[in-house]
């Protein structure tokens, strides 16, 4: 009696204890859970050692960052897309390309706290229709706006031919010319899948190719870093000794989707594929679009 009381309970949405009944539940309300995400931030870069004073003591802020001295050298130096950062223990790598130049006393560059990982398939593909490739790994950012999502791709070889594919919500979007894949994630978060097309939806994944998956290991919640000054090592190689500190906080990270999370979510998601006419339906819909933290709704004409 208290097994089919367990079982009943983790059939309805308001009830259910188990993140895998609501991720369960979630699939027919077309809501796909939020993996961890990474904060993010920006880095300040000098040649000039008097850099590595600030916040060591008071008399250097950011104000003082314009008594530096210029850049004397010729030749630029570059950091490209993926330039890594550490305070020690955790890592960051720059999201846009930058350039040193002479007369320069410093530059910012904006970051994202994660590990740049790739996996490439052992076995070659079979072309079977919706083939597909599994990712074991706890810790796969969600690329889920367009400071992260560059970092995450998917590429299959074979015969000397590489092919870059594009994401779809789901490959039954794709149409049949398509390179596409979709990607589901499992019901504890330890894996994902990356799903390719079946020839209709999406091409098939071409025979004995093999498959790459790049993507950002990310500590979510746990690389954030608000003490300031504290990110001072830059991990990839310079062509002279170039210094670096964070004056600001790096934010933003967070866990993936809890219990909660879906079940407040999930049936906004739903609600707003069809219609949106409420005031909280509005609200949820411009907090889901990147780079806007809170929004206010207000009901009634302008």
């Amino acid at each position: 009696s208290r097994y089919f009381e367990y079982l009943m309970r983790e059939s309805k949405w308001r009830y259910s204890k188990n993140l895998s009944s609501l991720l369960s539940q979630a699939d027919y309300l077309g809501y796909k859970p939020k993996r961890k995400t990474s904060g993010i931030g920006e880095i300040i870069i000098s040649h000039d050692p008097n850099l590595m004073n600030a916040g060591i003591t008071d008399i250097f802020g950011e104000e003082d960052l314009d008594t530096l001295a210029p850049y004397a050298l010729s030749g630029n130096i570059n950091f490209p897309v993926g330039t890594r950062f550490s305070n020690g223990s955790v890592e960051f790598i720059s999201t846009q390309e930058a350039s040193y130049t002479p007369g320069m006393k410093y530059i910012k560059i904006p970051v994202i706290q994660g590990v740049q990982k790739t996996f490439t398939t052992v076995t070659p593909a079979l072309g079977n229709p919706f083939e597909v490739v599994r990712v074991l790994d706890s810790n796969i950012e969600s690329a889920s706006d367009s400071i992260s999502s560059q970092f995450f791709s998917v590429k299959s070889t074979s015969l000397n031919s590489v092919i870059s594919y594009v994401q779809y919500d789901s490959i039954l979007l794709a149409d049949e010319s398509e390179y596409a894949y979709e990607v589901s994630s499992s019901k504890d978060y330890s894996f994902i899948d990356i799903k390719f097309g079946d020839g209709i939806s999406g091409q098939l994944l071409p025979k004995d190719s093999v498959v790459t998956v790049s993507y950002l290991e990310t500590l979510g919640e746990l690389g954030n870093v608000e003490e300031l000054f504290t990110i001072n090592r830059i991990v990839s190689s310079t062509p002279i000794q170039m210094y670096c500190s964070n004056f600001v906080a790096i934010a933003g990270g967070s866990e993936a989707d809890t219990i909660e999370d879906i079940r407040a979510n999930a049936p906004r998601s739903y609600l707003i594929g069809g219609s949106i006419i409420t005031e909280d339906a509005y609200k949820f819909a411009l907090e889901s679009i990147p780079d806007i933290y809170k929004a206010v709704v207000y009901s009634g004409t302008y």
